[in-house]
């Protein structure tokens, strides 16, 4: 954020905030794990398996298998789904949910899912990234005992296919330039 700007601009303030530049890694790995209900920390359950679209794992011998190409036919291909954006984990036991992490760069990952539902081991199932994100301002209003969070209306926003990496900025239409009235929102890059 700039030194001098504001989400909520004083008179005379048109510089409102520098542009960001955020990256899509599209770097994935799934494993298994038995604690999923609301409040649980997530842990493995297995070993995690690096995975590619159109590619499935599959757990045999009390492990995920190394992710190998799945046959294109096996897809579901609605909603953005299929062989070019899907992978797929089978053979979970029904004690057992699927896992997705992602890579955050430098050596580091981020569970972005787990699958709620309880599926039979000998089905597949598919599991589709989405790339969406959605970003926000917030105000933190602490007091002595809690801290109270207050997050803005956001403004959701996803990479395209291919697309690694997407600029936004929050401003003006034309930068660090209100004209006339004109409120401040997201432009994309």
């Amino acid at each position: 954020m700039c030194p001098s700007a504001s989400s909520v601009p004083s008179s005379g303030q048109d510089s409102l905030m520098d542009t960001n530049t955020y990256h899509w890694v599209d770097q994935f790995q799934v494993f298994l794990t038995q604690s999923f209900h609301e409040g649980a920390l997530i842990s493995e359950a297995t070993n995690s398996v690096e995975i590619r679209a159109g590619q499935s794992s599959h757990f045999k011998d009390n492990m995920l298998q190394p992710a190998t190409a799945a046959d294109p036919s096996i897809w579901d291909t609605g909603d953005g789904a299929g062989p070019n954006t899907s992978f797929g984990v089978g053979g979970i036991p029904n004690t057992l949910h699927a896992g997705i992490k992602q890579s955050t760069g430098n050596g580091r990952d981020s569970i972005i899912y787990v699958d709620p539902n309880v599926h039979i081991a000998t089905g597949l199932i598919q599991l589709t990234p989405k790339s969406s994100y959605l970003c926000f301002w917030k105000m933190i209003h602490p007091n002595e005992t809690i801290a109270h969070i207050t997050p803005s209306e956001g403004f959701e926003w996803s990479f395209d296919p291919g697309q690694t990496t997407r600029t936004l900025r929050f401003g003006y239409e034309v930068p660090d330039s209100q004209s006339g009235n004109e409120s401040p929102t997201w432009f994309q890059e």
